[in-house]
């Protein structure tokens, strides 16, 4: 596809109407143009604020100081990231409260709507599929209600106008979940209405009659006034059977089960499940887990300078000479003996004293002697006497 070719007039104009729209060029028509994208400030760095959020949070930052006392601009910073969490915190609870009370406001006028919403599109698939329209109308109060009026407006017709048209006809066998004539086998209560259609219907169709009760053509034909007299007498008590039946069942399904879901509507609404509703809860906890870094932050500096100015070095130990092994051949050093350990040894020696070990002794010269071991004899081991038939396993 080939470019667009454009004059130089054009060309020109251009630029010169693009240099007119660069936005705002002093520092205060910037400030005022970044607000542009700013909803409520519950998200982000906390850059660009809303006035109002910007003096809750100056407020906050004074309580927050004052209770924590910063000491520096590291501090600082750290109060002023608390301060921010806990206005965003303060916010979204108030933002949760508007909304709870928005809800819990509009929960019942919301339950109507949604259910006259379902009666409506029952109501139109009736003509698609009677059956599964009927029986979901059946299980709430306003389907109920809604078939009833049918049956009403069917009724004023009749008692107007005694002719059944074929539009008629089908219109009340879709009332009672029926999408066509019946057959012979079909609900009795099918058959039934559709009998009576058949017969107040301008010309009756006789086969189809035939058909519908099981009987011979010439029978129906020869039995047609008393069969129109016959339906003109049971059509609407018929139609007041199907209206009370369906009263009663509209009743009950109030009492038992739509009163009280519709009492209970607004203590549905006390938790948002929708998108507004996960939104707040991940501000929340973003704004929670801001504030707790931040605090934590603060406690373990302090801690840290805390433990750094209360240090005292332990002083150092004089050196000591490790123990060394001597070389192999090196000669090792006699021990140092007290002086009279001498002259304690000599004296022993020359009073002839026994050696702790048996056997040997010293005399004046200090020589040691042998001398004669006393051996005690060894008791004999008297064993019992063997039994007979008793084999030595040595003797194998």
């Amino acid at each position: 596809m080939s470019k667009r070719t454009i004059s130089e007039k054009q060309r020109l104009a251009n630029i010169a109407n693009a240099r007119k729209s660069t936005g705002p060029k002093t520092i205060f028509g910037k400030s005022i143009s970044r607000r542009n994208a700013v909803k409520d400030g519950l998200s982000g760095e906390g850059v660009c604020l809303p006035q109002v959020v910007e003096g809750e949070i100056a407020a906050e930052i004074a309580i927050v100081a004052k209770k924590l006392k910063p000491n520096d601009p590291f501090e600082d910073r750290l109060v002023e990231r608390m301060a921010l969490a806990s206005v965003r915190l303060n916010r979204i609870q108030a933002q949760r409260e508007q909304d709870l009370q928005k809800r819990q406001r509009e929960a019942v006028p919301f339950w109507d709507q949604g259910r006259a919403d379902d009666v409506e599109r029952l109501l139109g698939a009736l003509d698609v599929d009677p059956a599964a329209a009927v029986r979901e109308l059946t299980r709430f109060t306003e389907g109920c209600d809604a078939l009833w009026d049918l049956w009403d407006h069917l009724k004023t017709e009749i008692e107007d106008n005694d002719i059944w048209t074929e539009e008629r006809l089908n219109h009340a066998l879709r009332l009672i979940g029926e999408p066509e004539l019946p057959g012979p086998g079909a609900n009795e209560r099918a058959v039934r209405l559709a009998w009576m259609g058949l017969v107040l219907s301008p010309g009756p169709n006789v086969q189809a009659l035939a058909t519908l009760t099981g009987s011979d053509p010439l029978d129906v034909v020869e039995d047609m006034e008393n069969m129109i007299a016959q339906a003109n007498e049971s059509i609407i008590p018929f139609i007041d059977n199907e209206m009370a039946n369906l009263r009663i069942k509209g009743d009950h399904l109030w009492d038992t089960l739509d009163a009280p879901d519709r009492a209970s509507a607004a203590d549905r609404a006390l938790i948002d499940f929708g998108p507004n509703g996960e939104r707040l809860r991940r501000l929340e906890a973003d704004a929670n887990r801001t504030f707790d870094r931040s605090l934590a932050t603060l406690l373990t500096v302090r801690r840290e300078a805390r433990l750094a100015r209360d240090f005292t070095p332990i002083p150092k130990a004089e050196d000591t000479p490790a123990y060394r092994r001597p070389a192999q051949n090196e000669p090792i050093s006699p021990v140092q003996e007290p002086e009279h350990f001498e002259e304690q040894r000599v004296a022993s020696l020359g009073s002839g004293s026994t050696n702790p070990v048996q056997g040997v002794s010293y005399g004046s010269d200090s020589t040691p002697t042998q001398t004669e071991a006393i051996v005690e004899p060894i008791p004999p081991m008297n064993f019992p006497p063997r039994p007979a038939g008793w084999i030595s396993l040595g003797g194998l």
